[in-house]
């Protein structure tokens, strides 16, 4: 047998908006004068505090698109360099009678280029796609 003292009651309410229902409010206003002001207050605070993050989020994620993008061109120039100077070398190689040699370096230079932009585009590929399934767990 339960008795009445010994039955408790257990219950939740759960809001999905920032600010509570007017009638609590008023039963808020009703314990202490000025403490449903307070609480909006609190609410305003939060959401404009919300709002300043995300803007500084977006900000930041523009400035590491911007440098990421930039490294890239850098990198693409440098490599562009340092191909044409290959370029010239073997082509003074083979003025200088080392035919041989100038094509060897020649060939495994355009080999490891060619790898490069490979290994490249498939890494790349790769974390495109490990990427993708945490953006939908974040949804």
């Amino acid at each position: 047998m339960i008795t009445a003292a010994a039955k408790a009651v257990i219950s939740q309410v759960q809001y999905y908006s920032p600010v509570v229902p007017a009638e609590e409010l008023q039963a808020y206003e009703n314990v202490q004068e000025g403490f449903a002001n307070r609480l909006l207050v609190l609410a305003e605070k939060e959401q404009s505090h919300r709002h300043d993050i995300e803007s500084k989020a977006i900000q930041i994620t523009g400035q590491i698109g911007e440098k990421e993008i930039s490294l890239q061109r850098r990198g693409q120039t440098l490599a562009m360099v340092a191909i044409v100077l290959i370029v010239i070398l073997c082509g003074y190689g083979f003025y200088c009678g080392f035919g041989t040699q100038s094509a060897t370096i020649a060939c495994g230079t355009i080999f490891l280029v060619v790898g490069l932009f490979v290994t490249g585009r498939y890494s790349k590929s790769n974390n495109s796609q490990t990427e993708k399934p945490q953006e939908e767990d974040a949804k």
